[in-house]
């Protein structure tokens, strides 16, 4: 998929390969209802075509955090960057903009300061991922990793993601950054969930990693319902989008694995 959002992240480009019909996508804007949308227009939510177009509007969030970074390196003041109307549509969206939280708190006080500066990514194997090339100053890269292990009437799923903004001065910057393992029970359409962990790795504010205790609520659920389900239960500030959008792409990935044959010995 290739999309191209204008800075309102309204989309005005869009296309996917193999062709599909996505031209009533355009002009809608990279945010939380585009979802409904999306649903409006695949056959099956938990297809690979809804989970690449769910990734658009993680690309609008992430843009904004960029604009962010890129701002606070140039010494801008943080009241400038975080204001009461440009992080209206943010509020109760996860446990960090939480309404009642300390960072929105804040920034209707006008005592907003920024969080500390992300932690740069560690050296590390990239063995297994595809080369993407340098990331460009001022980038923001998403790197998503599921995998799915069959057991015998079982999956475990074991997944993480990262999203890495690359600084002037060369040095990348691990801004969102999550852990997450998953056991499935069965592996045909009741397949439920039986035990979930999420480890908070680099996150943005003190709230963000308490979220991941919320997780055992999916305890129970059929992997085909593990979206929606999640969107009820770890929607707004009970929540991290981040940690929604790595569970909303389980089921697909896990969906692909059960589906395709086992090797033979």
């Amino acid at each position: 998929m290739v999309a191209s959002l204008d800075t309102r992240g309204i989309v005005t480009e869009l296309s996917a390969a193999p062709a599909s019909e996505l031209g009533v996508l355009l002009g809608e804007r990279a945010g939380p209802g585009l979802r409904r949308a999306v649903m409006a227009v695949v056959e099956e939510p938990t297809s690979l075509l809804a989970t690449v177009l769910m990734d658009l509007p993680i690309a609008g969030a992430l843009s904004s955090y960029a604009r962010l970074q890129a701002g606070r390196w140039a010494g801008k003041p943080p009241a400038t960057l975080v204001d009461e109307e440009r992080t209206r549509a943010f509020v109760d969206s996860c446990a960090g903009w939480a309404d009642d939280g300390p960072v929105v708190t804040a920034v209707r006080a006008g005592t907003y300061t920024q969080p500390a500066a992300p932690a740069p990514v560690p050296v590390e194997d990239l063995s297994g991922w595809h080369d993407l090339g340098d990331l460009p100053v001022g980038w923001i890269q998403r790197r998503r990793r599921i995998d799915v292990a069959r057991g015998d009437g079982s999956v475990t799923v074991d997944a993480a993601f990262r999203d890495t903004w690359s600084a002037p001065d060369g040095v990348h910057a691990a801004l969102h950054e999550w852990e997450l393992r998953i056991d499935v029970d069965g592996t045909h359409d009741d397949a439920t969930v039986t035990r979930v962990v999420a480890t908070p790795r680099s996150l943005p504010f003190d709230v963000c990693p308490t979220v991941g205790a919320n997780v055992d609520r999916l305890i129970g659920t059929r992997i085909a319902d593990l979206r929606s389900r999640t969107r009820d239960q770890l929607g707004g500030p009970d929540g991290c989008t981040h940690l929604n959008d790595l569970l909303a792409a389980v089921p697909s990935a896990v969906a692909a694995a059960v589906a395709r044959p086992r090797a033979s010995a």
